[in-house]
């Protein structure tokens, strides 16, 4: 009867035992299940959950033919969460970190060392990157790996197909803004917003099929049409290289007008930049000197001289005049041309054809200066050129009043006057054009 009574207690203590672990495991249950499974699924969430960028394309920059100047490619970025790295499975293998690292190394030229090092410095961060901006076939190679615990993120990486030839115009894009040119100008027509997605992953990294929600949608940026034609705007840098090599020039710039439109179909400048690796070029070279760099233009304002002079009916073509060897413009100040001489009988059009300094000062001497200077401003001089170039240049042209007697005579043979190539290729249309002048265009327009 003893062992009868002693095996119910232990009975009864047992089921109790049992009653109270059930007893706690329900009310943990419900805790879990009832009470805090709000707040639970929250936390779990959180962990789980991962934002991802969805790539706006910033617009492209086009040539008047349609041709790539600046455009967006895809890239993709390489990174792994270390927490979950390891060793796995491939075609019945265990692969090892170290071999399947060796593999990435291999495809994308990264260093084995170093990729081991990104995983290993902080074993429980959840993120670190292993390479960046491979091209859409490397990181398909890296897929066909079948590397549990690689992530391959898009991005997009800005590249400019004709480089140098149009590296003035375009203009280049930093990290995080543009910094001159067309990109700079025209940033609010070619720039995107990224959007944004959510996703939850597994213990293993993977991504839950059907979990994935857009928070916000991308915003892509709007194309620029340059009115450039790239092949006529790498012959004439190909020009500017050569000549300017061959007469020891610092730079040159030279600009191509369409005469009926007024479009640029080339604006060069040597030395240029390439905006795909601009880091080491010096800040002199990275704008468009073109649009931006007034100086004396010299002889070349001749022809303009003399297109003012007749068309305000003071001289014409055969219009016969002394063109002295000095010209006196008072008792300490004289006019010479370049190669000192006698005086010479020359017509007007004699004059352009010796390019003669003291002619010029002659003929140039018949036009009040008001209306010298009203004329100037007509063919464009002392204000920008309508192309609208970011950081473009007006040059110097005095008023009326503040010509002073040298100037007065020497503006019609290019000093006392500063332009731009840009200016000066607008002058040169009007003549072309029969007098009509037409602002330059750049830009075809946005769309």
């Amino acid at each position: 009867m003893s062992h009868q009574r002693m095996s119910a207690k232990r009975a009864g203590f047992a089921l109790a035992l049992v009653f109270i672990v059930s007893a706690l495991l329900f009310t943990k249950l419900v805790d879990v299940q009832i009470v805090r499974a709000s707040e639970l699924q929250e936390q779990s969430e959180e962990i789980r959950t991962t934002d991802e960028v969805i790539w706006a394309s910033r617009g492209s920059i086009v040539d008047s033919f349609g041709n790539d100047l600046a455009v967006d490619v895809d890239r993709y970025d390489i990174s792994t969460d270390p927490r979950i790295v390891g060793d796995f499975r491939r075609k019945g293998e265990i692969v090892t970190v170290s071999a399947a690292l060796l593999e990435v190394a291999a495809i994308t030229g990264a260093l084995h060392e170093e990729l081991l090092y990104a995983i290993s410095q902080d074993p429980e961060a959840p993120f670190t990157y292993l390479v960046k901006g491979v091209s859409p076939e490397v990181r398909e190679s890296l897929r066909a790996l079948g590397i549990p615990w690689l992530q391959m993120d898009l991005i997009r990486e800005r590249t400019y197909p004709f480089g140098a030839v149009t590296g003035n115009l375009t203009g280049m894009l930093g990290t995080d803004e543009a910094l001159g040119g067309i990109e700079l100008d025209y940033n609010d027509c070619l720039g995107a917003t990224n959007g944004v997605a959510t996703y939850q992953r597994g213990a293993d990294g993977v991504r839950l099929p059907g979990t994935t929600e857009s928070v916000s949608e991308p915003v892509h940026g709007g194309d620029v049409t340059l009115t450039i034609d790239s092949d006529l705007q790498w012959y004439v840098l190909q020009q500017l290289a050569e000549h300017g090599s061959r007469l020891g020039a610092a730079y040159g710039s030279a600009m191509v007008v369409r005469v009926k439109d007024g479009h640029v179909l080339a604006a060069a400048d040597w030395p240029t930049f390439d905006p795909n690796d601009f880091s080491q070029t010096p800040t002199k070279y990275t704008g468009a000197r073109v649009f931006s760099s007034p100086y004396e233009p010299g002889s070349i304002m001749k022809p303009v001289g003399i297109a003012m002079l007749m068309d305000g009916g003071y001289t014409y073509a055969e219009d016969r005049l002394v063109a002295p060897g000095f010209f006196r413009v008072d008792s300490d100040t004289f006019i010479k041309n370049f190669s000192v001489g006698e005086d010479r009988q020359l017509t007007t059009a004699g004059v352009l054809h010796t390019s003669s300094n003291t002619g010029m000062a002659v003929l140039g001497g018949r036009m009040p200066k008001s209306e010298a200077t009203q004329y100037f401003q007509d063919f464009g001089f002392g204000a920008t050129t309508g192309a609208d170039f970011v950081g473009e240049s007006g040059g110097l042209l005095q008023s009326a009043g503040n010509v002073d007697i040298v100037t007065r005579y020497a503006q019609f043979y290019g000093q006392g006057i500063s332009v731009t190539a840009a200016q000066m290729a607008g002058a040169y249309q009007v003549i072309a054009n029969d007098g009509l002048r037409v602002p330059l265009r750049l830009v075809e327009g946005c769309t």
